[in-house]
Parts: C-alpha cells; sequence; structure tokens
C-alpha cells in the first residue's frame, strides 16, 4: 500500500502517551441508505469466542467464509405496558451547547463520547472541530479544527485524547484531540467508516465491503476482511477489544474476531443494516436497519429477539447503557427512544432535533445520562431545534427564572387586594401558566412518568405513536398553555385580556415574555446537544 506518512518524534511520543491506559468502550454508525438487498436468512450458530490477542500478524490476513446459517425464530417481545417499572422516569437534562462560528454554520456532530472517567464530554463536528466540554457544567474547555476537510466519519476513544477521522477523498488522519495536531495519516486509505478500539491500540477502517484493521500508532494494516455482503455501514467493537461487528448495505451483520480476522457469527436480513452494539457483557449484540425493527442476537446460541418492530423509521444507531440494562435508541428522522431491557418495553420516546440521521450513543459513566450524535439524512436536511425542547430549555434558564419568580409575586399581590371577578380571572390564569411553565422546567417533553405509559411495543406494532416526536395531547397542552401568557391563548386557555391587569403586573408580564424569547433567541446562536437523564 502507498501511504504518505507524517510522524515527527514529538507528535509520536504525543501519540503515545495518549494511547497509554485507555479503557472503556467506542463505537460509530452508519452509512447513508443504499439499494441493495439480500435474501433473508435466519440466525446464525456462533463458534467458539474468543479473547483480545495482543500479538498481531505483519500483514493482511483474507477473510474466511462467513459461518453457515442456521435455523432459528425471532421471538417477539410483547410485554403490556401495565408491567413497566413505574418508578423510571427520563428528564431532558441541561444541554450542551456549542457556539456555532463566524464563518461557519454547523449543523452536525456525528460523534461524541463522554470520557471513561467521568469528567469530559468530547465531541466531533461537522465543521471538523474537536471540542471538548466539562461534563458536569458543560463549560466549554478547548476547540480545535482540523487543517484539512474531512467527512463524517470519525471515531473518538473512551478517553477523549485520540480521534481517528475519514479526510475528503478517503484518506484517514489520526488527530490529537487537546491539540488538534495530526499525529499520523494515510492519505490513500479509502476510508468510508472508522472506529477506535477501546484499548486504543487499534482502528477499523471500511472501504465497500472490505474491513482493515489496523495499528493506531503507525496506521500499519494488521488484517483485511471481507464478506460483507455489501458496503459496510457501521463498525461496532466489543468492550474487551476482542470481537468487532461490522453491518453492510446487503442485510449483514459479522462478527468478526480481531486478532485473527476470523468470521465468528453471521446474520443476514433482507434490509440493510445501519446499526449494533455489544452488550457490555459481550455475550449479546443489538442490531438494526431498515426493516425499522431492534434486534438483540445471543452470540452463543444464535437465538435473536426483536426487541421493538415496526419503528415509525429507520433504526440508524443504538447504545446499551454501561451496566446493560437500557439500550437507547435513534433513527434516520432524529426520534429518540430507550428501552428498558428487563421489562422489554420502549420506557422513553421524544426528539432530538428536526432532520437529521442519528448516527452514535454516548452514554455516561453514571448509567444515568446519555446523548446523540447526528449527520445528515436521506433528505440532506439541515437538523432544526426541535421547538418544545427549546422551550424546555429557555424556561431553565436564569433570566426566565427571576422573571417567572417576579411576575408570580406580582400576581399573589393583586390576588390578596379585592379585585374584579374579571381582573382576579385574568391573574389566575397567567397563575395557571406559569406553573405549567415550572412543569416544563421539571420534565421536558415526553418525560414525565404519565407521558411514558402511552408508548408500548403493542402501539408500535398497531402503528399509532406518532413519529415526530411522540408526546402525549397532555404535555403538548402544558406547553401551549405556557405560550399562552399574553394572550395567546392556546390548549383549553382563552386569551388573556392584558388591558385588565394592574399596570405593575402587566409591565412584569412583558418582562417575562421578552425574557423567554430571548433565551430562545440564544439557544437558536448555538448548535445544542441534547442531554437526557434517566431517574429510577
Amino acid at each position: 500500500m502507498t501511504r504518505q506518512s507524517h510522524l515527527a518524534a514529538t507528535a509520536l511520543a504525543t501519540l503515545a502517551l495518549a494511547l497509554a491506559g485507555c479503557t472503556g468502550a467506542a463505537r460509530v454508525n452508519g452509512a447513508l441508505p443504499e439499494a441493495s438487498a439480500n435474501p433473508a436468512a435466519p440466525p446464525a450458530a456462533l463458534a467458539a469466542g474468543s479473547t483480545f490477542d495482543s500479538d498481531h500478524s505483519a500483514g493482511p490476513v483474507a477473510g474466511p467464509k462467513p459461518a453457515a446459517p442456521a435455523t432459528g425464530m425471532a421471538e417477539v417481545l410483547t410485554t403490556p405496558a401495565t408491567a413497566r417499572d413505574q418508578a423510571m422516569a427520563v428528564d431532558l437534562d441541561h444541554s450542551f451547547q456549542i457556539p456555532k462560528g463566524e464563518d461557519a454554520d454547523l449543523s452536525h456532530t456525528p460523534a461524541l463520547v463522554f470520557t471513561s472517567d467521568g469528567e469530559r464530554m468530547v465531541v466531533a463536528t461537522a465543521d471538523q472541530e474537536l471540542i471538548v466540554f466539562h461534563a458536569g457544567s458543560r463549560q466549554l474547555i478547548s476547540r480545535h479544527r482540523l487543517a484539512d476537510k474531512a467527512s463524517d466519519g470519525v471515531s473518538i476513544d473512551p478517553q477523549g485524547r485520540i480521534a481517528v477521522w475519514v479526510l475528503e477523498g478517503g484518506g484517514i488522519a489520526v488527530v490529537d484531540v487537546a491539540s488538534g495536531e495530526i499525529t499520523a495519516r494515510d492519505d490513500q486509505a479509502g476510508a468510508t467508516w472508522v472506529a477506535v478500539d477501546p484499548a486504543c491500540r487499534l482502528v477499523a477502517v471500511s472501504h465497500g465491503a472490505t474491513v482493515e484493521i489496523r495499528r493506531l500508532v503507525d496506521l500499519e494494516v494488521l488484517q483485511r476482511v471481507t464478506g460483507s455482503a455489501g458496503d459496510i455501514t457501521n463498525l461496532a467493537w466489543s468492550r474487551d477489544g476482542g470481537r468487532l461487528a461490522t453491518t453492510s448495505g446487503g442485510g449483514r451483520l459479522q462478527v468478526l474476531d480481531a486478532s485473527s480476522g476470523t468470521s465468528l457469527f453471521v446474520i443476514d436480513k433482507p434490509a440493510p443494516l445501519y446499526a449494533a452494539d455489544f452488550h457490555p457483557a459481550g455475550t449479546r449484540i443489538a442490531f438494526g436497519g431498515q426493516d425499522r425493527t431492534v434486534y438483540q442476537v445471543e452470540l452463543a446460541s444464535g437465538e435473536e429477539t426483536v426487541l421493538s418492530g415496526n419503528q415509525p423509521y429507520w433504526i440508524t444507531c443504538l447504545g446499551y447503557s454501561p451496566d446493560g440494562t437500557l439500550i437507547a435508541v435513534g433513527d434516520e428522522s432524529c426520534d429518540v427512544w430507550l428501552y428498558d431491557l428487563d421489562q422489554r418495553e420502549p420506557v422513553f420516546h421524544s426528539k432530538h432535533h428536526v432532520e437529521c440521521w442519528l448516527n452514535s450513543v454516548a452514554w455516561a459513566t453514571d448509567n444515568q445520562t446519555f446523548l446523540f450524535g447526528c449527520r445528515p439524512n436521506s433528505l440532506a436536511g439541515k437538523p432544526n431545534l426541535y421547538d418544545p425542547l427549546n422551550q424546555v430549555e429557555a424556561a431553565r434558564s436564569a433570566k426566565v427564572r427571576a422573571s417567572r419568580q417576579a411576575l408570580s409575586e406580582s400576581i399573589d399581590s393583586e390576588l390578596e387586594k379585592e379585585q374584579t371577578p374579571q381582573v382576579a380571572a385574568a391573574l389566575e390564569q397567567i397563575k395557571r401558566s406559569l406553573a405549567d411553565e415550572e412543569k416544563l422546567e421539571a420534565y421536558g417533553p415526553g418525560v414525565a412518568q404519565q407521558q411514558l405509559v402511552s408508548v408500548s411495543n403493542a402501539q408500535l406494532q398497531q402503528q399509532t405513536v406518532e413519529p415526530q416526536g411522540g408526546m402525549t395531547s397532555q404535555l403538548q397542552n402544558k406547553i401551549q398553555n405556557a405560550q399562552a401568557l399574553g394572550g395567546r391563548g392556546q390548549a383549553g386557555l382563552a386569551p388573556v385580556d392584558t388591558s385588565l391587569l394592574p399596570e405593575e403586573t402587566r409591565k412584569r408580564l412583558e418582562a417575562h415574555q421578552q425574557a423567554h424569547h430571548e433565551a430562545q433567541e440564544e439557544l437558536k446562536q448555538s448548535f445544542v446537544v441534547n442531554q437526557w437523564k434517566v431517574k429510577r
């Protein structure tokens, strides 16, 4: 292979230091849809599993023929919604905000990770920037832009020290996150997707139907494997780094031994697959794609389970929580889902943005916090803020909280006085709207338990779940009631005649409306990465 290598001694030392001691999991998700379909095939039995071998052959090794398929039937899970754990809820937590640069209109964040020490969140953007946040405070720590033009194929190691990026034209570059400097590159790789292994020693690189396993420090090819039945759309490492899963546009899920390139497990589906993730225990793998089904398969037996069928859109990413009890799922239209694997039911459904392809999931070490990365979907649209989430974020800002408190105190003061029935009714109506606004601050779309119970596998099978956000009418009413402040009568609230209000209250209402509007506009000046938190 012809390679242009730029490895200065200082850069190599920096990379070696960054690679030392990395732990955790890494995954990157999928390609845009392709016109491809293979005949359906039942699950294949798994050959004996393998552990990671630190000794690698120096040259490329052709992959063996995939394991022969065995017969099997998928088990469809239909646990009633009433059996769910009623103590679980999901909250829209405070989001990470990436200020848009003056020379760029940031539109996507194709890769992101919470670091394995729980301290940072690292994100790669469509503007070829690597941005580091403090995970707790969400304060921006650093941002560096890659000098070269790059694609959405990017993977970040679990320590948040190294990123591997697919460059424009198919080259690959190893990038030091702290400095933004390229420490190794191969301009002739012809790559599409990449994934750094959990130990930060290897990187998987796909091009067409071929996957290569390379040494990260110098990008030397150690294994080369074919047999993916179509262009590879996804790469996912097991937590121990011993196995690599690939999905393809031909509908094939394949599990490889990382040290030998041997095919350990194969399943074929009739439609393209885009997403895969190993369970933390390494005993099973979840996957999904264009048939809008979330599958889970036991690697030892080949027993397949349908976690969810008949989803509204194609499954484009998924990720197990660190303890393996939950799985977060994203689709081609920016809908987000959370499944309780014990109860075998969806417990949460909302929206990330509008019009983007969710392509990666990041879980924090607390087993509670998760977020999604995204890139353009098949409509090639630019994602917009999902307005209900924008209103929730605005309601939580310090300025809006202060103006809401001042308005509430003014209303309480006026209600203590003798008022005409019309004035008292107007004051009470605004007070109800303020109460709904406070509930938005506490919960967010789709997250209160009374909103969760309306989404079940049975309803998905009956196609009764609304794809665009999935929130119930009760929560939508809360949002609209909050909007009704100042005369925008919606969701059962009649318009408020502000001329009836005492002058001081009217001024505080106007100030509150202005504060809320300004908070929403400020959010629109940043690219917002929504963060969700599970409450059990």
